[in-house]
Formats: C-alpha cells, sequence, structure tokens
C-alpha cells in the first residue's frame, strides 16, 4: 500500500494529492471504481486537461510559433517554406515546430525527404473554449462594474447639485 506522504508532490493542492498515488489499495474497498478511485481518475483527467492547456498556451506565447500557425492557416507547408520568412537557422525553427507539434497545435507527415506540416483544429477549440468561459465571467463582472459606477455617479451628481433637492 502507498501512503499519501510517499506521493505528496509540492506543485499540487492538498485536495489533488490523492491522484499521484496509482497504485494504491484500501482494504474497505469492494469495487474497481469506488469512490477514491472516481476521484484519482477525475483528478487526473483534469490535471491531464489543464497540463495541455498550459502546453498551448506556452506553444502560443511565441510570436515566432504564432506567425508559424498563422502561415499554416492557409494550408499545408514544408519545414523549409515555414522557416522561409523568418532569419532564424533550421534548428531554430524545428525546435519551434517541435514546440508546436507537442502541444499538438500542428500535426506532421513526411514525404519523401519533404516534412510537411498542418495544423490541428482540436487543441486550438479546447483554448478557445476555455477563454470563452473566462470571457463570459469577466464580461459578467465588467458589467456589474459598470452598473455600480454609473449609479454611485448619478448619486454623486445629485448631491453636488443644489437644485435637485426639493
Amino acid at each position: 500500500m502507498v501512503s499519501v506522504a510517499d506521493v505528496t508532490h509540492p506543485s499540487l493542492p492538498a485536495h489533488n494529492q490523492l491522484s499521484c498515488a496509482k497504485n494504491e489499495t484500501h482494504p474497505a474497498e469492494s469495487g474497481p471504481l469506488t469512490p477514491l478511485h472516481d476521484r484519482r481518475i477525475l483528478n487526473d483527467m483534469v490535471n491531464d486537461s489543464s497540463e495541455q492547456l498550459t502546453t498551448i498556451f506556452l506553444a502560443l506565447a511565441d510570436p515566432t510559433r504564432r506567425a508559424i500557425l498563422e502561415r499554416l492557416a492557409h494550408g499545408e507547408a514544408s519545414g523549409t517554406e515555414l522557416a522561409r520568412p523568418f532569419s532564424i537557422s533550421v534548428p531554430a525553427i524545428s525546435k519551434h515546430l517541435r514546440v508546436l507539434k507537442n502541444a499538438e497545435l500542428i500535426r506532421h507527415r513526411k514525404e519523401g525527404r519533404t516534412h510537411l506540416f498542418r495544423l490541428a483544429a482540436r487543441p486550438m477549440r479546447e483554448a478557445a473554449a476555455w477563454l470563452e468561459h473566462y470571457r463570459q465571467f469577466w464580461d459578467t463582472q465588467f458589467d456589474a462594474s459598470d452598473t455600480y459606477l454609473q449609479a454611485t455617479s448619478e448619486e454623486e451628481q445629485d448631491i453636488d447639485d443644489p437644485s435637485s433637492t426639493p
């Protein structure tokens, strides 16, 4: 049996610590998917999704990689074609392509000696969905702030304007 103390990790919050214990068994468990096991699976899925989003956003953080993606939005291209507009070495472009591939933002295939790349839509959709969730949250927050500021501004105008009192 693996104890939680054996598998704690400083970067994980306490409620996620159990997700690291892959081989733990508990004598009271009766079925293959007990509540603790279900929670561990869910935490792994959330952690995997979070890690994927982190990888995607790190890949998108670089302007060269964003330019490569913009070029690939127009269709498939070879590594040489993708490198042409940049004044960086072929190994540097290869590194950028590897980062994009690891983030699953691009697909790669080889045709003879030519490496061809194209966009992969799923990771961008996932990132866009995540951003959309927070955009809606912030829109609501900004609307509430706007309403509050308008109300307090009107109250201040009424206090400052002596003709508005009866």
